[in-house]
C-alpha cells in the first residue's frame, strides 16, 4: 500500500467517525460537535497533505477491486454506498464507498493508458457535461471491465448492425461530434492527362463535413430485495439485463431513428439511398428476393464497393424461407452450415446473394416492412461507456422492496457518410402476410 493510500484510508476513517457521530439519534450535545468538528479538521488535514503529496508520488497501479469471482459486488456495493440503503449486520457503507472509489480511480488511470486516437478525425464543440462523483449523491460509476465484457456479449446477439458497424470512442466531452468526408459524388481525386508535357487536370473532389448530436441513451432496471440480498452472483445477472436493454435501444435507431428530438439518423431516414419499390398485390418469394438483389446492385453501382450485409426482419426471412418454385421445391436454400450455431448471432442467407442478420429493430409501418441492404463499415457508431447509479428513495426499500440500478450512456453515429451505401426496398410488395 502506497503513502498515498494510507493517508486516504485515514481521510475516510476520520469521514466516517464525524458522520457515526452527525447521525446518532437524539439531540447533540457540544462533546459531539466537538469531535466530530476534531474529524472534519483531522480530514481536512490530510486531503491537504494528499494534495501536496499526489504529485510527486503518483500512484502505482494496483488491480481493480471488482474481479469476477472476487469477493465484491460492485452493483451490491452501489446500494450500500447509498445514504438512503438499509443497514444491516453485514453493511459496510464506508468500505462499500471506498471500493467504488478504488474502482473509479483503476479505471481512470486505464483509461488514460488506452489510446483513443484512431483513422478518423473527430471533432466536437466546446459545451462540457458536468458528471457528479459522489455516491449515493447521483453519483455514477462504470462497471468493471468483466462486466461490461459480460454487457456487450449480450448486445451483439441482439442488436445485429451496432456490432457490425464501425466502432469509434465517443470523445469525452461535446454534445455534437463531426467527421470530414470527401464529396459523395466524386469521392476520390482523379487527374488525368491529355498529351506528353503538359500540366495535368484535376477532377477533384470537394470536401465537406457530416455531424452528429450526441444523445442520451438510459434506462432503469429494479432490482428486488430478494435478489439483492440472497443471489451473490446477481452482477451477470443484471449486466446481461443491462445490455440487451441498452443494445435494443442503440439498434433501433441505427435503423429508424429521425435524427431530430435527441435521436440518433437511422440508416431508414438517411437521403439519397437507394431506394427498390417492389409493387406487387400478391407478393412472392422471388419477387421479394429479386427486388433485393436490385438494391444490392444498386449499392455496388453507386458506391463502388459491395454490400456486405441484408438486414431484414426474422419473421420475413422464415416467409422467404417458405416459399416454394415451380418445381415445389424451396425458393431459398440454405444449405449445410449457413445456419448460425447460436442463432442470437452470425449470418443467415444468403438473399440476392449477400449474407442476412435477422434484425426485428426493422420496422412494421401500416402492416409493411422493409429490407435493408447496406455496407456496414461505411456507418460510424461512437459510444460512450454506460455508467451505473443506484437510485433509492428517502423511505429506502420499505415501500416496494426494491432498488432501482439506473445506467446512460453517450452514443452519436455517421449513417450518412455514404448514402448511396445504403439500398431499402419498400412497396407494396412487402406487406406483411397474414401470419407472419
Amino acid at each position: 500500500m502506497t503513502i498515498l493510500d494510507h493517508t486516504d484510508s485515514a481521510i475516510r476513517a476520520n469521514l466516517r467517525s464525524a458522520d457515526r457521530i452527525l447521525t446518532r439519534p437524539g439531540p447533540l450535545g457540544l462533546d459531539d460537535e466537538v469531535q466530530a468538528e476534531e474529524h472534519l479538521s483531522r480530514a481536512d488535514a490530510l486531503l491537504a497533505r494528499r494534495d501536496r503529496l499526489a504529485p510527486a508520488i503518483g500512484r502505482i497501479s494496483e488491480p481493480d477491486v471488482y474481479a469476477e469471482h472476487g469477493p465484491h459486488s460492485f452493483f451490491r456495493d452501489l446500494v450500500d454506498a447509498h445514504p438512503h440503503a438499509p443497514l444491516s449486520p453485514t453493511t459496510d457503507r464506508g468500505g462499500s464507498l471506498e471500493r467504488l472509489l478504488r474502482h473509479q480511480r483503476f479505471t481512470d488511470e486505464q483509461r488514460t493508458k488506452r489510446s483513443t486516437t484512431g483513422d478518423l478525425a473527430v471533432s466536437t464543440n466546446n459545451q462540457q457535461r458536468a458528471d457528479s462523483s459522489a455516491a449515493g449523491a447521483g453519483g455514477e460509476f462504470e462497471p468493471p471491465q468483466w462486466i461490461l465484457d459480460q454487457f456487450a456479449s449480450v448486445a451483439r446477439g441482439v442488436a445485429p448492425l451496432r456490432s457490425l458497424a464501425r466502432s469509434v470512442p465517443l470523445p469525452p466531452f461535446g454534445t455534437e461530434v463531426s467527421i470530414p468526408r470527401f464529396d459523395v459524388a466524386a469521392g476520390v481525386m482523379v487527374e488525368t492527362i491529355s498529351s506528353e508535357n503538359t500540366a495535368p487536370t484535376s477532377d477533384a473532389g470537394t470536401t465537406d463535413s457530416i455531424s452528429s448530436p450526441v444523445v442520451t441513451l438510459a434506462g432503469e432496471l429494479p432490482m428486488s430485495l430478494q435478489l439483492y440480498e440472497r443471489s451473490p452472483g446477481f452482477d451477470k445477472i443484471w449486466a446481461a439485463d443491462m445490455g440487451e436493454s441498452l443494445a435494443s435501444v442503440v439498434e433501433q435507431q441505427l435503423i429508424a431513428g429521425t435524427g431530430t428530438g435527441g435521436q440518433l439518423l437511422g440508416v431508414l431516414n438517411v437521403s439519397g439511398t437507394n431506394a427498390v419499390t417492389y409493387t406487387s398485390a400478391s407478393p412472392t418469394g422471388a419477387g421479394v428476393i429479386g427486388a433485393v438483389a436490385n438494391a444490392v446492385a444498386l449499392v455496388a453501382d453507386n458506391r463502388k464497393r459491395p454490400a456486405d450485409v441484408v438486414i431484414m426482419r426474422g419473421a420475413r426471412y422464415a416467409w422467404i424461407a417458405s416459399q416454394l418454385d415451380t418445381a415445389g421445391n424451396t425458393l431459398q436454400r440454405l444449405g449445410t452450415g449457413q445456419v448460425p450455431e447460436d442463432p442470437d448471432e452470425g449470418f443467415y442467407g444468403p438473399v440476392g446473394g449477400v449474407a442476412v442478420v435477422l434484425d426485428d429493430a426493422v420496422p412494421v409501418t401500416s402492416s409493411k416492412d422493409v429490407v435493408i441492404a447496406l455496407r456496414s463499415q461505411d456507418i460510424i457508431l461512437l459510444e460512450s461507456t454506460p455508467k451505473v447509479a443506484a437510485v433509492i428513495d428517502a423511505n429506502g426499500l420499505a415501500g416496494t422492496l426494491s432498488v432501482a440500478l439506473t445506467f446512460h450512456s453517450y452514443a452519436a453515429c455517421f449513417t450518412s457518410r455514404y448514402p448511396s451505401a445504403i439500398g431499402v426496398v419498400s412497396g407494396t410488395g412487402l406487406t406483411v402476410p397474414a401470419g407472419w
